[in-house]
């Protein structure tokens, strides 16, 4: 679960948003939306304790549970002991940690098989298959083909890569990490088509709490539940896709402007009842002193 109460989120003498609430319950899939420049990407900065210098936030947020995050700007030399793309993936899990010490305690107790190091590699071959550590290989695989990134990649130092290879990395790391909450930031950049359809097929199985950033409507139709709509440095909450929201959102433009039109012909009428009062008085006060 995802949660802010009472959030103001500042950057320099501009509000980016003003006493705002909302959750991301469990199981729940919301997408964030507003146009650009609007703050989006700070919000779950902020939200997620991991704001850019600069940015002042008060109020509370909290997330409950394992935490998945695609965000705009990598790592530089990812996250993993080694600057590879495969230790970076398996650093989701922990995994690059126990497969060195796994390496080191396999060869500790080759060269003095003494009862400590036997029982250390024993401890070291648990946790690594308990965390799924033998079955890491298909399981990136699969990711890796589905984003249509080139399984050989894995091996090349992350410096080296693209930017679109890097981007699909990054969401192969999160994928593979299978957490209880992700927070996708823009994760279609870079994706062909292909790519595009096999990730709104991964996310619409996806069981946890989801919140996304996108532009791509098609996306948010088959990911979301639920809309959040940041503008004017305020949130509001829409049940149902981005097309249903984008529904709502119409109706709601159309009833506010029907009684802003309602309200400017009342004060309309107003000014005139007044002004028509006023010409009457002066007509009385000039028969007064006539007469």
């Amino acid at each position: 679960m995802i949660a802010g109460s009472s959030l103001t989120i500042e950057i320099g003498s501009r509000v980016l948003l003003r006493d705002a609430s909302f959750t991301v319950g469990a199981g729940e899939k919301v997408g964030l939306v507003g146009r650009n420049g609007t703050g989006k990407s700070t919000l779950v900065s902020a939200v997620l304790g991991v704001p850019a210098s600069g940015i002042r936030v008060s109020g509370n947020a909290r997330v409950r549970g394992t935490l998945g995050f695609l965000s705009q700007v990598p790592a530089p030399q990812g996250l993993g002991l080694d600057s590879t793309g495969f230790s970076h993936v398996l650093s989701s899990r922990g995994l690059d940690v126990l497969d060195d010490g796994l390496t080191r305690a396999k060869q500790a107790m080759a060269e003095d098989p003494t009862a400590d190091n036997i029982e250390r590699f024993s401890d070291f071959e648990e946790q690594f298959r308990e965390n799924g550590g033998y079955e890491v290989e298909g399981v990136i695989a699969r990711l890796a083909d589905g984003l249509g990134l080139r399984q050989d990649l894995l091996l090349e130092d992350i410096g080296e890569l693209s930017g679109g290879q890097r981007r699909r990395l990054d969401l192969v790391r999160v994928l593979f990490q299978q957490p209880e909450i992700m927070v996708l930031d823009e994760p279609t950049n870079h994706l062909d088509l292909g790519a595009k359809k096999w990730l709104m097929d991964e996310l619409e199985q996806f069981k946890g709490a989801l919140l996304l950033i996108s532009h791509d409507i098609k996306l948010l139709d088959r990911a979301i539940t639920k809309v959040l709509h940041l503008a004017d440095s305020s949130l509001r909450e829409y049940k149902g896709t981005y097309t249903s929201y984008r529904a709502q959102l119409a109706a709601d433009q159309a009833q506010r402007e029907r009684s802003a039109t309602l309200e400017n012909r009342e004060i309309t009428r107003l000014t005139t009842l007044a002004d028509s009062m006023r010409g009457s008085s002066v007509r009385r006060a000039r028969i007064a002193r006539s007469i």
